[in-house]
């Protein structure tokens, strides 16, 4: 029996080392997962929707991107047409660090879709 089955009140652990050499290059790659409410995990093991899960992001080389406390809003251990293999776990409490990364993925993304934006509007039609 898992330790979730034993107590449904305790949170199960989530630790994610992404391979990705530093935290700008983590925005780039990761920002489409991540938004100021949800976070979605690519991994294939699968949790019970509706479980509190204690999570923790970090680089390889061990630098912490995001910490704190979730709740599962969804759970695919194969990729279907909904998306990849992976869990959404929406964000209940994050720690000081991650507060500010999210706040740096928001304003990239803003950016990202600013220029996007700009460059469909000074297109030749």
């Amino acid at each position: 029996m898992s330790e979730s089955q034993e107590n449904p009140n305790k949170p199960v652990s989530l630790r994610c080392r992404l391979n990705y050499p530093d935290v700008d290059t983590f925005i780039r790659k990761y920002a489409s997962h991540v938004s100021k409410t949800v976070i979605f995990a690519k991994i294939k093991k699968t949790f019970s929707v509706g479980a509190h899960v204690k999570f923790e992001f970090s680089l390889t080389d061990g630098t912490e991107l995001l910490k704190g406390l979730g709740q599962i809003l969804s759970s695919r251990s194969e990729p279907t047409e909904k998306g990849p293999a992976g869990i959404e776990i929406r964000i209940l409490k994050l720690d000081k660090t991650g507060k500010q990364l999210i706040e740096r993925i928001d304003n990239y993304k803003h950016e990202t879709e600013h220029r996007n934006s700009l460059s469909r509007d000074s297109a030749p039609t």
